[in-house]
């Protein structure tokens, strides 16, 4: 098995993150890797109102949306022994802000979660793709 030096875990804010947490942990013990946490919440761009102008979501709702997940993100890190500093809340994209954070911080290995999806999606998701071609790491990929 490669032994990893860098680990990050694409969480989704909910009780899968402990179980690609604890996957990631397995292999972080065997090669005495250092295991970082990213969740990446969704840009949202505009909402159309009647199909006639976009209306702009609110800032409260975006402001709320990212102190309830970092705070959730932290509590992830107490309860998984993390630094505050390994954790990273992200706005955007997700795979073009985890391609980001990847090449930032030097990450060999991504461990992310697949979710069941229906029609030509469930072949390979868009996000999966993007990260399949875009990253230079290795990814795991758990079934949820």
């Amino acid at each position: 098995m490669k032994h990893y030096q860098n680990i990050l875990v694409a969480v989704s804010i909910s009780l899968n993150a402990k179980a690609l947490i604890a996957r990631a942990q397995d292999i972080q013990q065997l090669s005495q890797a250092k295991l970082q946490l990213a969740h990446v919440l969704d840009d949202h761009p505009m909402v159309y109102a009647g199909g006639e102008f976009a209306l702009p979501l609110t800032t409260t709702f975006d402001a709320t949306a990212a102190h309830t997940s970092q705070n959730q993100l932290l509590q992830l890190a107490i309860t998984y022994q993390l630094q505050p500093h390994e954790c990273h809340l992200l706005y955007g994209e997700k795979a073009n802000e985890l391609v980001e954070l990847v090449n930032k911080l030097r990450i060999d290995l991504l461990v992310v979660g697949a979710h069941h999806k229906q029609g030509f999606r469930c072949l390979l998701g868009s996000t999966a793709d993007t990260l399949l071609h875009a990253l230079p790491c290795d990814i795991l990929m758990v079934k949820q």
